[in-house]
């Protein structure tokens, strides 16, 4: 009876209950403390869960395949950190945990995005891997893009009253019904685009919105319409046989790999050019540049049989590289404003720039390439035609409320093209005067925008300035800070269908279009959440910076009592500066 006590734990535990202690009790804990423990790794529930849903984060938000922790290797690394946890399957991955995935991320994006006064909706319309037609939207945000969805349109036609319907259900989702939170709308500079825009700003909802052409789009149309005239058409044709003879000739590609390394201790590659790829125009003339010596020692060990397309030949012509090296030298500028209008940390004040210096580039270049002598011509040229298509007047507006260029003297048709601007979205007429005043304020740099206040400390940060000045002002403030929150391309909507085909590959061809919508949405989010958590951290800093220039109106009048009597200034118009304006044939009446 009394090693059946010992050994019986409900009595025991009756025993440890009601505090009771006894010969029994005793024995029992001496067995106890004897007996070996062995070190048995466990796994709550709960930690198994949450393990699991790490391992499908690192699938997702990594864009590794779903078998990555089938491997044994993975499998061996997990067991050795855990020799408990069974790492999921690829079902499961590809299952519930990215449903659960999915919704979380989906979760904190809505919610993030409904504190959101000024959203910048940027969409486009391609084909998958599938040759599906899909159609996506992406929400620009001070810290990057977020991706709303990429959605399957099927047999559906994708004219402008089509599109402008499947763009206006969803905004309706996004915003609540409430379309005054939208700001702008980027897309491409197709037709389609250009109707589908004169369609929504002729309703109530969107009447209030800017519309946007992608910069980059128009920036690589002006490449493809250089490449139309036909001396550069015909250098572009030569040089893309060069390298198509040596993409398809593996041999006779290792034999120029072998001259490289000769000629430079290191390979370089012969980029093709895709009209659709951004800059690749570029990179072939700059590609086969930066390979000359090796291609020139090739045909001098080489027989003209062994490469097609005339590529013999063409290496072997000095008329062929002189006319190479003026193409980089015509392309090379446009490239890097190319590269420049790609960023998101640029505004909308620095489109028009960009288009003068390309114009001017252009002039220079005449003399070397006459034909670009009608190229810009001011009468039916092709830069004209672009540059009327793409630089709208909201360009025109941004590139004059910058506060580097408040000195720069206005052409009077910039000045109607602002001055319409303004009576288009402002429509009280009395704020549309209000807001001429302030202009004009700003540009003679007059009361509230005097030389000497604070805000002129932080102009070259132009955000930045008119949070600043949004408190001093009625109305040029909230639409100069519209205006420079809005992107200037659609570069966003891009990315998404680059990460969709990274995803949704020929290995995973399979992949249902509406899971492909799920991944690409948790791989790009949830990388942004990553971001805006890093940005949550800061915030304190940020406000605190942008607050300690908000200054109340007696600290204003005190500053500027004080630097008035400091300098001696006794006329603030005498401070402003004119600087030379260069006449510009672009009529912007037109868009």
């Amino acid at each position: 009876m009394f090693n059946h006590l010992v050994e019986c734990q409900q009595y025991l535990d009756y025993c440890s209950a009601n505090n009771l202690h006894n010969e029994v009790t005793r024995k029992a804990n001496i067995r106890r403390k004897s007996r070996p423990q062995l070190p048995f790794p466990t796994l709550t529930p709960s930690e198994k869960e949450d393990l699991d849903r790490r391992a499908a984060r690192v699938c997702l938000i990594g864009g590794y395949p779903f078998t990555l922790f089938e491997d044994e290797d993975m499998k061996a690394f997990c067991k050795g950190m855990n020799a408990a946890y069974k790492p999921p399957c690829r079902q499961k991955i590809a299952g519930e945990l990215l449903d659960s995935q999915y919704l979380d991320i989906k979760r904190d994006i809505d919610a993030f995005l409904n504190h959101q006064n000024c959203l910048n909706v940027i969409t486009d319309e391609s084909t998958n891997i599938n040759h599906c037609r899909i159609c996506n939207i992406s929400i620009h945000t001070l810290v990057g893009a977020l991706h709303y969805i990429s959605e399957d349109i099927g047999a559906q036609r994708t004219d402008a009253n089509a599109y402008a319907a499947w763009l206006t259900k969803h905004l309706s989702k996004i915003t609540n019904n409430d379309f005054l939170r939208i700001n702008s709308i980027s897309a491409d500079t197709c037709s389609t685009m250009f109707a589908m825009r004169d369609l929504l700003q002729q309703t109530q909802h969107f009447k209030h919105v800017f519309f946007i052409p992608c910069e980059s789009h128009s920036l690589q149309l002006l490449v493809k319409d250089l490449l139309s005239i036909p001396r550069l058409k015909d250098i572009h044709t030569k040089a893309q046989a060069i390298v198509k003879a040596f993409h398809k000739s593996p041999l006779q590609y290792a034999r120029l790999r072998e001259c490289q390394m000769e000629c430079y201790k290191t390979y370089y590659a012969l980029v093709l050019s895709v009209i659709t790829r951004w800059g690749t125009q570029f990179r072939l003339i700059s590609s086969l540049l930066r390979s000359k010596v090796a291609l020139r020692k090739y045909v001098d060990d080489r027989e003209p049989k062994d490469l097609g397309y005339n590529a013999y030949e063409y290496i072997s012509d000095r008329n062929f590289w002189r006319d190479l090296d003026i193409m980089r030298e015509l392309l090379e500028p446009i490239d890097e404003h190319l590269k420049m209008s790609e960023s998101s940390k640029g505004h909308l004040g620095l489109v028009l720039d960009r288009w003068i210096d390309i114009l001017k580039h252009l002039k220079r270049r005449i003399k070397d390439i006459p034909e670009l002598e009608d190229f810009t011509n001011e009468n039916g040229g092709l830069f004209a035609q672009r540059y009327k298509r793409q630089v709208a007047p909201i360009h025109i507006v941004a590139f004059y409320l910058r506060p580097d260029n408040h000195s720069i003297s206005i052409t009077p048709e910039h000045e109607m093209v602002i001055y319409d601007f303004s009576k288009r979205y402002i429509e009280c007429e009395e704020d549309a005067h209000t807001f001429w005043a302030e202009f004009q304020a700003f540009r003679s740099q007059m009361t509230p925008f005097s030389a000497n206040r604070p805000c002129w400390i932080i102009s070259n940060d132009v955000r930045l300035f008119w949070c600043n000045m949004n408190t001093h002002t009625r109305i040029i403030g909230k639409l100069a800070l519209r205006i420079f929150s809005t992107p200037t391309n659609s570069v966003a909507s891009e990315q998404a269908f680059s990460v969709q085909n990274h995803i949704q590959s020929k290995l995973r061809a399979s992949l249902l279009n509406s899971k492909a919508n799920k991944l690409t949405y948790t791989y790009i989010n949830g990388r942004m959440l990553r971001k805006l958590g890093s940005v949550a951290e800061n915030r304190q800093v940020v406000e605190a910076q942008i607050s300690s220039h908000n200054l109340t109106l007696e600290q204003e009048l005190q500053l500027e009592n004080e630097l008035l009597a400091e300098e001696n200034i006794q006329d603030d118009n005498d401070m402003e500066s004119e600087s030379e304006n260069e006449e510009l044939w672009f009529d912007d009446d037109e868009n």
